[in-house]
């Protein structure tokens, strides 16, 4: 559970340490709930720390039975510089929300020049508020893996110069990724969108 409760005046800032700051400096904000998805079993973020020691295995799952999960609060804050690359295939996010359940709040939440995907979610039942995706190079707004979610008032900005060579996207949908590991007799992504 995570409490990331910045102010409109004051918001909390994840971003780079270098003095040089660029897209994919670092790896990004994970959040992950018990609310369920539509994979088999649960999913696990272990694929990102290729160097995990075997006993923090279990700190990498997410998902369950739970909608209303509540993996916390995270509101007026920035994510900049996030997206780091993990392997020839994959990349961190600026924020990836996995298994987070309907008593999570997220709201005014800015992911800015983002190395791949700005926001991503797997599965779980939220709601996001006020959300801004600046110059990311992947998807500005992804969800796959049965995520039931409201994306409400929200804003991507896309820039020429920031892009990947995968067709970014503004928004994307996705109910798996291979359909070995998609469990048909659970609920495929649905999302509600209003003042995009």
């Amino acid at each position: 559970k995570i409490i990331a409760e910045g102010y409109q005046t004051d918001p909390i800032i994840f971003t780079s340490n270098r003095s040089v700051k660029r897209a994919g400096d670092w790896g990004g904000v994970i959040i992950l709930g018990g609310a369920p998805v539509n994979r088999f079993g649960s999913g696990s973020v272990a694929s990102y720390y290729p160097n995990l020691n075997a006993a923090d295995y279990a700190h990498t799952n997410y998902g369950g039975n739970n909608p209303i999960h509540s993996s916390g609060v995270f509101k007026y804050v920035r994510i900049e510089y996030a997206g780091k690359r993990v392997s020839q295939e994959g990349y961190f996010n600026g924020l990836l929300l996995a298994g987070v359940g309907s008593d999570t709040e997220i709201r005014n939440v800015m992911v800015s020049n983002s190395g791949e995907d700005a926001f991503e979610v797997w599965g779980g039942k939220i709601s996001l508020f006020n959300l801004v995706s600046y110059r990311a190079k992947g998807t500005d707004f992804k969800f796959n893996y049965g995520a039931n979610s409201k994306l409400s008032n929200s804003l991507a900005i896309r820039s020429p110069y920031a892009s990947n060579d995968e067709r970014s996207r503004c928004l994307e949908l996705l109910s798996y990724d291979k359909k070995e590991e998609f469990d048909f007799t659970k609920s495929k992504t649905s999302l509600e969108a209003r003042n995009l």
